[in-house]
């Protein structure tokens, strides 16, 4: 979405009238929506477009490379750089690996995580005018808002409001950049 486009928000009641309105917006060719929800709604991210499985490719990446690099570790301190024959024990006892290549699998797949968390979502986000308006605070009790970027013509934008109201909002607000 371009960030000097006007949205507009609707506020449903019920997660079923957020899930039917954002299936008739985009088969009517509205695009992009956006969607705030107290809870899980079975069906709006395949709805909205959002099955990105991004993270998840981050987090195995990460703790691959985490599982590699602290067992690589050992390895090289036990047999290369500083070998020592402790009471005839093999130089690559890999049972004694384990609990820190497991750690460093967690530790790199979270940092991982944290930092694609931040680039992939463009975080920190200073300003956005959808947080100022009242219903959206609501939508993390209980309601369900629904953004969509607003037509160029105010006639269109009109129309997309009746129809958000005839799809089961409660109510439509106009969100200037």
């Amino acid at each position: 979405m371009s960030s000097d486009a006007a949205r507009v928000l609707a506020e449903f009641a019920t997660g079923r009238c957020l899930l039917d309105a954002v299936q008739r917006l985009k088969a009517d060719g509205f695009r992009p929506l956006d969607a705030y929800s107290p809870t899980p709604v079975e069906g709006l991210d395949e709805a909205l477009g959002q099955q990105d499985h991004t993270m998840s490719k981050l987090a195995f990446f990460g703790g691959l490379s985490g599982a590699v690099a602290g067992y690589g570790l050992q390895y090289w301190v036990s047999v290369d750089a500083y070998p020592i024959n402790v009471a005839g024990r093999p130089l690559h006892s890999w049972p004694a690996f384990i609990p820190i290549t497991f750690e460093c699998t967690i530790l790199f797949a979270s940092l991982t995580l944290a930092v694609g968390f931040f680039l992939i979502n463009a975080y920190p986000v200073v300003y956005d005018p959808v947080f100022q308006a009242p219903e959206v605070s609501r939508a993390s009790r209980d309601r369900y808002c629904l953004t969509v970027e607003a037509p160029p013509s105010a006639r269109a934008t009109e129309a997309l409001e009746r129809l958000l109201i005839e799809l089961g909002a409660e109510s439509t607000r106009r969100l200037q950049p």
